[in-house]
């Protein structure tokens, strides 16, 4: 197995290492510095990574990052964008306005003196153009409910009009099994 090398130390040493790591707080990002310390003190990636509890793949990828950039993106982690807020800046303030000074029954939602997740998607889809709920799983849940019509029961032949029935190995369609 070929050994993992740094080389470009980018200035700095195993004490110098040492030190980083301590300084840093997030456990994550000290592993990565103590992978680097560790191989620049001469261990073998199986090694390192047997004294760390990680994979040894996690140790040669710590060393090319800290090869091509240093410590900088060593300690540089990119999350993926993720889903994007419903609400803008804006209309998230003024939710938490509306949460803060008024009650649902002051906003004419219902007679309640407290805010909950089903009232401010309420008040959410009356003041705003969209609507927050999703159509396709309305349009899904009507689809399932012209299937379950035609679901019959192997036992006594009724249609079965309660849906946690109809995933059931004894349940038959048009005569036969699904």
């Amino acid at each position: 197995m070929k050994k993992s090398l740094i080389t470009n130390t980018h200035g700095f040493t195993s004490e110098t290492l040492r030190k980083e790591e301590r300084a840093i707080s997030d456990a994550f990002f000290r592993q990565r510095v103590t992978v680097v310390r560790l191989i620049l003190e001469g261990f073998s990636t199986v090694k390192a990574a047997e004294v760390l509890g990680i994979c040894r793949q996690s140790v040669s990828t710590y060393v090319k990052m800290f090869n091509r950039g240093g410590i900088a993106e060593l300690l540089q982690r990119d999350f993926p964008p993720g889903k994007q807020p419903y609400l803008s800046p804006e209309e998230q303030m003024e939710v938490k306005k509306v949460i803060l000074e008024s009650t649902p029954e002051q906003e004419g939602i219902e007679p309640s003196q407290s805010w909950d997740t089903r009232l401010l998607q309420k008040w959410i889809e009356l003041h705003k153009t969209r609507p927050m709920s999703n159509p396709s799983g309305y349009m899904a849940s009507e689809r399932r409910t012209e299937a379950d019509s035609n679901i019959r029961s192997s036992r006594s032949g009724d249609f079965i009009r309660n849906r946690r029935y109809a995933n059931r190995r004894h349940i038959l369609y048009n005569g036969r099994f699904l």
